[in-house]
């Protein structure tokens, strides 16, 4: 699990009320979190411009958001959700049962060109009880349906097909404009729900894909914060006056995905041997610089049901190379790992790999694309890849 940065450079954003610029190395493909699976429109929008009925605090507790309760009947399969008052989309249409009612059901529609309609096939039915109040009654128990409702794809959005480019929500900050290449401008919802808030008159995410740059943005004063900042900024920035580094847990989790469809990853033998090959403690300290911490599964520590599983396949290169024979590649074999070219963690993470997985035999080669076609690859039920990061 890698850690959080945010390096903050206190030379002009010194009382409430200013706009906050904030350098971010990835520009999102689409302003829509349940159209588009890109984890970059959730680390932008969702909390600032989206929010849920409910959500997952810093403790991986389920807490109230737009819903300000809600109970869980006998069966399992019942709940219960009561809104707060007054709340309204950004549009100045009502966020009322009946548009939540909405919102899930538009969700649902595989029609509509949501990115994961199956989160949401379990709901049978959605009731409006009043204007506060709404119903939701699943076919099946599910104990993880309040966390799936915290999620970036169960934002409670206005019925409505533009959101890509055109976002409406009801948090804090409403969509302002989109410079494409350039920034993304959120500004003060005055209609907010919330009473004091925000504090902010608006965000600016500019988009800044080289660290370098990044870095001389922010001692140049033309951002105030850097988001996602690389180990070597961190680094670079602790203790310097007028900086302030802040290092915190978050629920990115970087994984190795395997198509396991295709040869010779269809064989468990060949992925129980990769997690041996694979020396985490060395990518840490490496691609890290020790800002990170290793996860037993694909899911953060945060994250509710979270199980540590890093006992399972330790370091240990000679029961890789004995996997590896046993299923038929005494030799090893040669595969590609994708990984897209922005993402400068991602690539030299794939680097330290290569050089781990030699050891074993596995001769690794690195296909670097941009973040669109990647995205597109990882999102694709096609098996036409075989390894992404």
């Amino acid at each position: 699990m890698r850690k959080l940065f945010l390096c903050f450079a206190f030379l002009g954003l010194s009382v409430l009320g200013a706009e906050l610029r904030v350098a971010i190395s990835t520009e999102p493909p689409s302003l829509d979190p349940t159209t588009n699976a890109a984890a970059v429109i959730r680390l932008l929008l969702q909390h600032n411009l989206y929010e849920n009925l409910v959500q997952v605090n810093e403790s991986g507790e389920i807490v109230p958001m737009l819903a300000q309760s809600w109970e869980i009947a006998e069966d399992g399969k019942t709940y219960t959700f009561y809104l707060h008052e007054g709340v309204l989309f950004h549009d100045g249409t009502p966020c009322d049962a009946e548009a939540v009612r909405r919102s899930f059901l538009r969700a649902k529609d595989k029609g509509r060109g949501i990115v994961h309609p199956e989160y949401f096939a379990n709901i049978a039915e959605i009731q409006v009880l009043d204007e506060k109040t709404v119903r939701f009654v699943l076919q099946r128990e599910d104990a993880a349906f309040l966390t799936l409702l915290a999620l970036g794809d169960a934002v409670v959005v206005p019925d409505r097909d533009d959101l890509g480019r055109n976002p409406v929500g009801t948090g804090p900050f409403r969509f302002e404009r989109w410079d494409p290449g350039y920034q993304l401008r959120l500004v003060r919802n005055l209609q907010y729900w919330r009473s004091g808030y925000p504090k902010l008159n608006g965000v600016i995410f500019r988009f800044i894909p080289d660290p370098a740059a990044q870095l001389s943005a922010l001692r140049t004063g033309d951002v105030d914060v850097i988001a996602e900042v690389t180990p070597e900024i961190a680094q670079t920035l602790q203790g310097q006056e007028n900086f302030t580094v802040l290092s915190a847990p978050q629920d990115l989790v970087q994984i190795l995905a395997i198509n396991k469809t295709r040869a010779p990853f269809d064989q468990p033998e060949v992925r129980q041997a990769l997690a041996h090959a694979i020396d985490r403690s060395q990518l840490i300290r490496l691609v890290s610089l020790g800002f990170a911490s290793p996860v037993g599964s694909h899911l953060a520590p945060s994250a509710p049901y979270y199980a540590d599983m890093t006992w399972l396949y330790p370091h240990d290169p000679e029961r890789a190379r004995a996997l590896l024979a046993q299923a038929g590649y005494p030799h090893g074999f040669s595969a590609t790992l994708t990984l897209p070219s922005n993402y400068t963690f991602h690539v030299r993470t794939g680097e330290v790999l290569a050089a781990q997985l030699a050891q074993v035999g596995i001769r690794l080669k690195l296909e670097l694309v941009d973040w669109p076609t990647w995205a597109s690859w990882a999102a694709s039920t096609s098996p036409v890849r075989t390894w992404n990061v």
